[in-house]
């Protein structure tokens, strides 16, 4: 629909849950798809929780493709470092 993407596996590494490249590929489509229906487009900055989750990595990789930044927030973060993040 949008782009094809090349990507090797995913690996989480506490639980083990592996994402291979056909997982990745359906998982991407859906977020793109996601996106693109919110109207994410170049410059818009998308704020996004931090987890070390194959989700976060394939949303990374939706917003960047659409145009967007993803801010990664993390709970453990200041206020003064979110806003100068966002």
């Amino acid at each position: 629909m949008f782009h094809n993407i090349s990507v090797g596996a995913l690996v989480e590494p506490v639980p083990g849950r592996r994402w291979n490249p056909p997982e990745i590929g359906r998982q991407f489509a859906h977020r793109l798809s996601f996106y693109h229906r919110l109207g994410i487009d170049w410059p818009d900055r998308v704020l996004l929780h931090y987890g070390n989750t194959a989700e976060f990595f394939v949303d990374l990789l939706a917003i960047w493709t659409l145009g967007g930044c993803a801010v990664p927030i993390d709970p453990r973060l200041t206020a003064f470092e979110v806003e100068a993040l966002a």
